[in-house]
């Protein structure tokens, strides 16, 4: 057996959950980023033997606000500008789309300045990976 790695980032002790395809979606911390690590075998035990880590979309508005360029009506008035916590989640619906939920900011593991809810498009099925990775709000 292999076991699983994480890189920096991926390492929260809460809010991550297996997909309808054994697949693990994570928000990477300290990035806009959402990452998924595949499943691409199963051993000979029936455990999933995991590909490599691929990222599968960025949320323009943290983008935005890392870079400057958010509007008040559209980010400017985010807490934050990049995952950064481990009290959020990631699931792929069966038709799809990807709902993120995720506390932004804070001052200790109870308390957060902002609760973000973000529903983002089909990344799988569309034929530019790179314009449906920008779609994320």
């Amino acid at each position: 057996m292999r076991p699983l790695e994480m890189p920096k980032g991926f390492d929260r002790y809460w809010g991550d959950y297996r997909q309808q395809d054994l697949s693990l979606l994570v928000p990477r911390a300290g990035t806009p980023d959402l990452y998924r690590l595949p499943v691409k075998d199963f051993d000979a035990h029936g455990n999933p033997i995991h590909g490599d880590w691929e990222r599968v979309l960025t949320d323009e508005v943290y983008a935005a606000k890392a870079a400057g360029t958010a509007t008040a009506i559209r980010g400017g008035n985010e807490a934050v500008d990049a995952f950064n916590g481990d009290w959020g989640s990631a699931r792929q619906t069966p038709s799809g789309d990807i709902v993120i939920n995720m506390r932004g900011g804070g001052f200790s593991a109870n308390h957060g300045w902002q609760h973000k809810l973000g529903r983002g498009g089909r990344p799988r099925s569309c034929p530019n990976r790179g314009a449906c990775m920008a779609r994320f709000t």
